[in-house]
This record gives structure tokens, sequence and C-alpha cells, in this order.
């Protein structure tokens, strides 16, 4: 009889365990459409309401690029002059990173106000 007892305690508790781990999965995966906590806005709403901020932050990396490409022109040069071939080499790949970055950015930014245009009502 204690057997018996202890199967169907047993049998209970695996079953109780899988009910609350489904549970928990289903829940976990339930749909979420973002109007619930307000932390999933739609990405046009998030870009309009923040134009300003992002042109700042535009001008800031592009104005942080150009710091930096003079820095590193500086070096390039100092290098140069003094026959440092290794140094050269690192400074011109960081200068052609920094190309790139900056033409990736102008790319984006160059896009901005058509898209705002179309996206953004009071733009």
């Amino acid at each position: 009889m204690k057997n018996a007892k202890k199967l169907t305690v047993g049998l209970a508790s695996v079953v109780l365990a899988g009910s609350l781990a489904f549970g928990a999965t289903a829940s976990a995966a339930g749909s979420d459409n973002g109007d619930g906590n307000g932390r999933h806005r739609p990405v046009a709403e998030r870009v309009c309401n923040n134009l300003d901020r992002i042109n700042e932050r535009i001008a800031k990396t592009t104005e942080r690029i150009a710091t930096r490409t003079a820095k590193l022109q500086e070096k390039l040069a100092a290098a140069k002059a003094a026959g440092d071939s290794e140094a050269v080499a690192r400074i011109e790949a960081a200068l052609t990173r920094l190309g790139e970055r900056s033409t990736r950015i102008n790319d984006r930014v160059a896009k901005l106000p058509a898209w705002t245009a179309e996206h953004c009502p009071a733009a």
C-alpha cells in the first residue's frame, strides 16, 4: 500500500511540474503587440519623436570623425617623416576604416529626409 501511495504522489508531482512548465512556456510565448507596457513602440514613432536627438547625434559623430581624421593625418605625416612603415600601415588602415564609417553615415543621413517626409506627419 505504501508503494502505491508513493507512486501516486510521484506521478502527481510530475504532472504538476509539467503543467507549470507548459503554462510558463505558453505565457512567455504569448503574442506581444507592444501596446501593453509602452516599451515596444513602432520604429516610425520612435524616430519621429527623436529627430532632434538623432540630428544632434549625427552632428556629434560627424564632428568626431573629422577630428579623428585630422589627428590621424598629422600622425601619418609624422610617421612618414620618421620612416616608420609599420605605423604608416596602421594609420592608413585606421583612416580607411574611418572613411568607410563616414561613407556609411553619410549614406544613411542622405536617406533620412525622404524617410521622415514619408513616415513623420509633422516633419
